[in-house]
């Protein structure tokens, strides 16, 4: 999975405003977070737990019956995750004083897709432990050309992108 640029400047899009809610653009394969009641003080702590916030909920409701009635709430952060067509990513985030929280956007390299049926697929299987090793990594510890340096943080990444501009940032 490549970092993008385009991609990281329509998830800034999707976030600039800071509106609840916030202004969806349903083509776009897309996670987003958002914490209430943030204080500067947690901004690494929150993009750091950012992408488990987005797998473990999937993965709770994936026994049984429960991925049928769950489906699109609670898959589809994993499923966007771990569309096998997805070559490219591009993350950001703003804090938003006003509502006293901070919004995080992750935009992937395809088109939205049902999660049911992403996750019943083969690939699914053969990409889960994949997909969570990366995104542990590169929320946390990705340099931008996704070599692992643990120096590096989310925050660090985003602000300092090679792809960065200022029009859009937080």
């Amino acid at each position: 999975m490549d970092w993008d640029c385009d991609l990281e400047q329509k998830a800034a899009q999707q976030i600039a405003q800071c509106t609840v809610p916030l202004p969806i653009d349903p083509s776009l394969a897309q996670n987003i977070a958002r914490w209430l009641y943030y204080a500067n003080s947690e901004e690494d702590k929150v993009l750091r737990q950012v992408p488990w916030s987005w797998v473990t909920p999937s993965l709770r409701f994936m026994k049984g019956t429960a991925l049928d009635r769950f489906a699109n709430q609670w898959a589809e952060p994993l499923a966007n995750i771990a569309n096998w067509k997805n070559r490219k990513v591009g993350c950001a985030y703003k804090i938003c004083p006003a509502l006293k929280n901070m919004v995080v956007s992750c935009v992937y390299g395809s088109q939205h897709h049902y999660a049911a049926a992403l996750l019943r697929s083969y690939q699914f299987a053969k990409v889960i432990v994949e997909i969570l090793m990366f995104f542990s990594i590169a929320i946390t510890h990705v340099s931008l050309d996704l070599e692992l340096r643990p120096q590096r943080d989310i925050r660090k990444i985003l602000t300092k992108s090679r792809c960065h501009d200022e029009a859009y940032s937080s």
